[in-house]
């Protein structure tokens, strides 16, 4: 049981901190379309890219909601799998 409580409360952090809006405002400087130098960049300097190139096309925030949504899904199944072990 507390390790579930732990899975919990890392989810809440996740989703709830400062640091989940701080990413989640790196996500929308991800560029549309990756040709070129932050084609095979690290996240962390494609988001500096996009930071140095605000005219380019950036993804939209329905995409960013559903990359979010993805990684709560897949964090809900593993909280669900550990209760049901």
């Amino acid at each position: 049981m507390v390790r579930n409580e732990r899975q919990r409360n890392a989810f809440s952090q996740l989703f709830l901190s400062p640091d989940s809006r701080t990413f989640r405002e790196a996500l929308r400087e991800v560029p549309k379309i990756r040709k070129g130098e932050p084609l095979r960049a690290p996240f962390t300097e494609v988001t500096e890219w996009g930071r140095k190139h605000p005219d380019a096309p950036k993804v939209s925030a329905g995409t960013v909601n559903k990359q979010l949504g993805a990684v709560q899904a897949n964090l809900q199944l593993g909280v669900s799998a550990q209760t049901c072990a």
